[in-house]
C-alpha cells in the first residue's frame, strides 16, 4: 500500500461509492429546492463537498475499471467518507425499522438488514473508529435561521402542527405526536448547531400506589398531579408525552445530557414537596436520556430506545436517579446524570 493511502476491498469500495453518491444527492437536492443554483454557485464550501465527492468517486471508479483487487484511496478522503457512511448508515437504520415492522420471519429481516449491516461493520473498521467524520455544511452556513426555517416551514418541514393531548387525562401530549415532533425538533436543533436530548421518565415502584392507595385514587389523585408538575417543571424547556401508565418521554431541545440530568435532578426535588391528598408516600422516578448531537448517527427511534435503555439502568442502580448517554458515541455504559 502507498504512504498515507487506505485500501478497500471491491465491496467494500461499493459500499462507499453508494454513500457518497447518495450524500450527494441529497445535498444537491436540498440546496437546489431551498436556495437557487445561482446562490449555490456563490457557496465555496458546498462546492468544494461537490468537488470531494466527484473526486473520490472517480478514483473508486478508476479502480473498478482496472480490476485492482483492492482500491487505495488518499487518507484525507477518508472523513469525507466517513461522513457518507454515517449519513448513509442513518437512512438504512431508519428504513430498516419501518420495513422490520412488516414481517417477522427472521431470514427476511436478516436480508433487511443486510445494507445495514454492511455500513456498520465498515465504520467500525479500524480505517474509520478513530477518524472525525468531515462536517457536511448545513443550510444556515450559507442563510440567516430566520430563512433557513422559513423555506423549511414553507415545505412542512419543521412545524409542529396540531397538538394532541393524552386522551385518558388530557394532561401531556399524545404519544402519537412523538416521532413527527422529534423529526422537526431535531431538525431545527441541528440548523442552530445544538442538541436535542430525550428523556424517559418512570414513576418508581408504581404497582405499589396501585395497591396500596387503589386504582382509582391514583387515576384521580397521583397521576394527574404528577403529570400536571412534569409539564409544569419542563414547560419552556421541553415537550412531554405520556407513553403509558407509569412511563413519560421528554424531548429537550438545545439541552445536553449534564443540562437535561440537572433538569431531571430538579424535578425529583419539586415532587418531594407534591402534595398529593390521601396518599402518604412521595413519589420518585428513574430517569433515562439519550443526548443526540448536531451529527448524532442515531435515529430517532434508536434515541427513543437508548433512552429507555438508561432508564432501565436508573432502576438497577437504585431507582430515583437520573442515567443517561451523552453521545457522540453509544456503545459504552450510561453515565450518572443526577445533580446532588
Amino acid at each position: 500500500m502507498k504512504e498515507n493511502q487506505v485500501e478497500f476491498a471491491p465491496a467494500e469500495s461499493e459500499v462507499c461509492v453508494n454513500a457518497l453518491f447518495d450524500l450527494g444527492n441529497k445535498f444537491s437536492e436540498g440546496v437546489s429546492s431551498l436556495a437557487s443554483i445561482r446562490l449555490r454557485a456563490q457557496m465555496p464550501e458546498s462546492k468544494k463537498i461537490f468537488d470531494h465527492i466527484e473526486e473520490i468517486k472517480t478514483t473508486f471508479a478508476n479502480g473498478k475499471a482496472h480490476q485492482d483487487p483492492r482500491v487505495s484511496v488518499p487518507e484525507d478522503h477518508v472523513p469525507l467518507i466517513k461522513a457518507a457512511l454515517l449519513a448513509g448508515r442513518k437512512r438504512e437504520a431508519s428504513e430498516v425499522e419501518i420495513l422490520s415492522l412488516r414481517t417477522k420471519n427472521p431470514s427476511a429481516k436478516t436480508e433487511i438488514r443486510k445494507n445495514l449491516t454492511n455500513l456498520e461493520t465498515l465504520l467500525s473498521d479500524r480505517r474509520f473508529k478513530d477518524v472525525e467524520s468531515l462536517r457536511i455544511p448545513r443550510l444556515t452556513d450559507f442563510l440567516t435561521i430566520q430563512e433557513a426555517e422559513e423555506a423549511l416551514w414553507g415545505r412542512g418541514q419543521i412545524d409542529l402542527g396540531e397538538r394532541l393531548f393524552d386522551e385518558k387525562f388530557n394532561i401531556l401530549l399524545s404519544p402519537s405526536l412523538v416521532a413527527d415532533d422529534m423529526k422537526k425538533i431535531r431538525l431545527r436543533c441541528s440548523l442552530r448547531d445544538v442538541p436535542m436530548s430525550v428523556a424517559f421518565v418512570d414513576i418508581d415502584d408504581f404497582k405499589h400506589f396501585n395497591v396500596e392507595y387503589t386504582e382509582p385514587v391514583v387515576d384521580e389523585i397521583v397521576l394527574p398531579s404528577f403529570m400536571s408538575a412534569l409539564e409544569a417543571h419542563v414547560f419552556g424547556r421541553g415537550y412531554a408525552y405520556r407513553q403509558g401508565g407509569d412511563e413519560y418521554l421528554v424531548i429537550c431541545p438545545n439541552l445536553t445530557a449534564g443540562q437535561t440530568g440537572l433538569l431531571f435532578s430538579e424535578f425529583q426535588e419539586k415532587l418531594q414537596e407534591l402534595e398529593l391528598p390521601g396518599v402518604s408516600e412521595k413519589i420518585s422516578v428513574s430517569v433515562g436520556v439519550c443526548t443526540a448531537l448536531p451529527e448524532c448517527e442515531l435515529t430517532d427511534r434508536e434515541l427513543v430506545r437508548f433512552a429507555s435503555k438508561a432508564k432501565q439502568v436508573a432502576k438497577e442502580r437504585g431507582k430515583h436517579r437520573v442515567v443517561g448517554y451523552t453521545g457522540p458515541t453509544y456503545d459504552q455504559e450510561p453515565v450518572d446524570l443526577s445533580v446532588p
